[in-house]
This record gives C-alpha cells, sequence and structure tokens, in this order.
C-alpha cells in the first residue's frame, strides 16, 4: 500500500516524538546514573574491595553518553528531513 503524504508526515512526526522522548529519558537516566557513581565512589573511600564496580560504571557510563549523542544526532537529522 502507496503511503499518503499525510500519512508519511504522521510517521516522520512520530519517529521525531520518539527520539525526542528517548534523548530526554536518556538525559534522566544518565542523571541517575551519575549519582549511583557517586555513591560507589564512596564505597571506594572506606574499601578498594569495590574498585572494579567504579570502573565499569565509568564504562557504562561513557556508552550512555555516546548513545545519547547518537539519538541527538538521529532526531537533528529527522527534524531537517535529512534521514
Amino acid at each position: 500500500m502507496a503511503r499518503t503524504t499525510q500519512t508519511t508526515r504522521r510517521i516522520d512526526q512520530e519517529v521525531v516524538d520518539a527520539l525526542q522522548a528517548a534523548l530526554i529519558a536518556g538525559v534522566q537516566a544518565a542523571e541517575a546514573w551519575n549519582r549511583a557513581q557517586r555513591h560507589l565512589t564512596e564505597t571506594t573511600l572506606l574499601t578498594p574491595l569495590h574498585d572494579d564496580l567504579v570502573e565499569d560504571a565509568e564504562k557504562t557510563y561513557q556508552r550512555m553518553y555516546e548513545t545519547r549523542s547518537l539519538i541527538s544526532q538521529r532526531l537533528r537529522a529527522e527534524r531537517e528531513g535529512k534521514s
């Protein structure tokens, strides 16, 4: 079934809305993860037994940042009609 212009616009808007929601959720998740990292860092002041968790948490945060960047790029492209 061929898409109409109206259907295409609706789908495009739904994609933009979903990417926007994902970006907002990603920012909120990163903020929460940053709080978790601070708590883990507190444990390293008490004992070195959990240093590996701090390292893993940092890697996770970096990956979250990279993914948020990609979402932001895609969102920008969708808004500009370049996807």
